[in-house]
């Protein structure tokens, strides 16, 4: 392994200090001796009936994508008893040896199943359960990650992925002759016992009639890898951000030697195969100043919120590590490693406020060069731009609940001035509620409406490559105008009719509608926006 991080400073108060706190060393066990976070984030994940423990969770993480990424390349979709099958025929001389239980394995794997899968549901007649153009499509994009099986430590460094154990073992969980549809002539079938719409099974689920639909109309589910797993780094920062998320839900907010502690140590020792992926940690590596926090390594900002998320669960969008509409303003951030571009706004990025409407705020980006412009589209990029990262000392150190942003912070938090929160609800959960009501996080409320104007001369956006007619890509465009010229002239803007996605007929002047204005849209090559 590498060399191990230095011990960060005590900053935290002695259990006494901080008996208010339900949260932190201070939470008693059984035996009446306080409870570390680490001990209240596990049991959390239990009552989930899922499992942490550095190196066995490393391994069947790993494990577990290893045979997904069998399956899925053999069938595209698969069921959940196909993918533990196959886990626990990969396992079965640690199970045998007494190294670890079916239980455990099983546990450790619902952290993967909860954080790295779709649930696809068929239809009567079988047409969505077939995987052939997922598996195309993953067969081109996944990576062949099977030599970090050796990165293992020990009593793992000796398991083995055998495609044919595999398919052999997946292939007898489905005793009643139920097989995997793999064309679009054989008859629709459904997996015994896979998991049905709702919510993920137990262990104990009984075996499913022959029939694929249920009396009550439920229907057998299938699982397909999610739009952010393509490598075991993937499945790897998925895992780590649902622990994350369990943290979020219930306010507990860690500090960097805590989440150290909580991972092992020996994480930041393994740079091959886990690493820091998705894990805080105390000080960059240029410096050894102590975030009370924690901060993300260098390679982790560089990735940090360039995809969009793929999560099916309900989370804290501010906390998460993955892309959100809401958060970034419509425009994904860059990779500044692959794109250099400077923390300073584009001159060509204009917002507006709209007194018409409540919750109005217009971004225009007619910038011209797109994804290769040298400065920021969006106040995260300035935020996380590794020039910009953890430069400037938090302002909510003072604030009773703690930063509400946590270990996602772009701000600095001093080690020996930070105060974490002293009572249940004051964490970044209450404070999330509190500037966003009750309803905040409840899947029925409606999505906000995209915050981004493209306009000419700005590139084709990833936004406008969405609509399949042409005539859609127009009428947004044209419909992008017509916002930008009442923005700029309120009240006073008079607008023609047209359905050519151009500027033609915006202004303030009717005389000169029909002279002004640029035609066309941008054609969709060269460098793209969002």
């Amino acid at each position: 392994g590498g060399p191990h991080l230095p011990t960060p400073p005590p900053h935290r108060p002695p259990p006494a200090a901080v008996s208010s706190n339900p949260n932190h060393s201070n939470t008693p066990s059984s035996s009446g001796n306080p409870r570390s976070p680490s001990e209240v984030l596990k049991t959390l994940l239990r009552k989930k009936a899922c499992l942490y423990e550095p190196d066995t969770s490393r391994a069947v993480a790993l494990i577990t994508w290893l045979v997904g990424r069998v399956l899925a390349l053999e069938h595209g979709y698969f069921s959940r008893q196909q993918l533990q099958a196959g886990v626990h025929a990969c396992v079965a001389r640690k199970i045998d040896s007494g190294v670890i239980t079916r239980t455990k394995v099983n546990r450790c794997m619902q952290i993967i199943l909860n954080s790295c899968f779709h649930y696809i549901i068929p239809r009567p007649d079988g047409t969505e359960e077939n995987g052939d153009a997922f598996r195309s499509v993953f067969a081109h994009e996944v990576s062949d990650d099977i030599r970090l099986l050796r990165e293992l430590p020990a009593p793992w460094n000796d398991l083995s992925v055998n495609r044919d154990v595999i398919l052999e073992a997946s292939a007898a969980s489905d005793l009643e002759g139920k097989t995997i549809k793999t064309s679009p002539g054989s008859n629709p079938v459904t997996p015994q016992s896979s998991p049905k719409l709702g919510s993920i099974p137990s262990e104990k689920s009984s075996p499913r009639a022959k029939d694929d639909v249920d009396g009550d109309g439920k229907r057998a589910v299938l699982l397909c890898f999610n739009e952010n797993v393509r490598c075991a780094e993937d499945v790897f920062r998925c895992h780590n951000e649902f622990i994350r998320d369990t943290a979020h839900a219930s306010s507990l907010q860690l500090s960097s030697s805590e989440w150290r502690s909580f991972f092992g140590k020996e994480a930041a020792g393994a740079p091959h195969l886990w690493g820091n992926i998705g894990i805080p940690v105390p000080h960059s590596e240029a410096s050894h100043q102590v975030d009370a926090l924690g901060m993300m390594t260098r390679s982790e900002l560089s990735k940090f919120r360039t995809s969009w998320c793929a999560k099916r669960y309900d989370h804290d969008h501010d906390l998460c590590g993955f892309a959100h509409v809401e958060v970034n303003g419509g425009w994904l951030r860059r990779n500044p490693e692959k794109i250099n571009f400077k923390p300073e706004m584009c001159p060509c990025i204009v917002q507006f406020s709209s007194r018409s409407e409540p919750s109005g705020r217009y971004v225009v980006n007619s910038c011209p060069h797109g994804e290769k412009c040298e400065f920021a589209h969006s106040v995260e990029e300035i935020m996380y731009h590794p020039r910009r990262y953890k430069s400037n000392v938090c302002s909510a150190l003072a604030r009773p609940g703690g930063c509400p942003r946590g270990d996602v912070c772009p701000d600095f938090h001093p080690a020996e001035s930070y105060k974490f929160p002293s009572k249940k609800g004051d964490g970044r959960l209450g404070s999330r509620q509190a500037r966003q009501g009750p309803n905040a996080g409840k899947g029925s409320q409606a999505p906000a409406a995209a915050p981004v104007l493209y306009l000419s001369p700005a590139p084709v956006s990833r936004f406008e490559e969405q609509f399949h007619l042409p005539g859609l890509k127009n009428l947004y465009r044209r419909h992008c105008s017509v916002i930008r010229a009442h923005l700029q002239n309120p009240g006073s803007c008079v607008c023609c009719y047209s359905c050519f996605g151009d500027d033609t007929g915006t202004g303030i002047d009717p005389a000169k509608l029909s002279l002004t204005g640029q035609r066309g849209l941008p054609q969709p090559r060269g460098p793209r926006g969002v």
